[in-house]
């Protein structure tokens, strides 16, 4: 599902602006990851933020050692019912 899906879902539970509801959800959603809070998607799971440290690595094609940064990201932790309805 895309966004284009998504807002016409939203359209056909009868709001009159599913644009601005799909745009205002994303960024709240947004905003808590950025701030390090996990979003929970009821019946769906939920958004967690992740943090993975530097590290050293090497280059696959020449086996030069690298340095690889830390970064953030995000994850979904699938929750029980999605998992249910996924795998009958």
């Amino acid at each position: 599902m895309n966004k284009k899906d998504l807002i016409a879902k939203i359209k056909e539970q009868g709001y009159d602006s599913a644009g601005e509801v799909y745009a205002d959800l994303m960024l709240v959603i947004r905003e808590a990851i950025v701030a390090g809070e996990e979003v929970v998607l009821d019946g769906i799971g939920k958004l967690v933020p992740t943090q993975s440290s530097a590290r050293d690595g090497r280059n696959p094609k020449t086996g030069e050692a690298i340095k690889i940064s830390a970064k953030k990201g995000v994850k979904l932790k699938v929750g029980s019912p999605m998992k249910k309805m996924l795998n009958g």
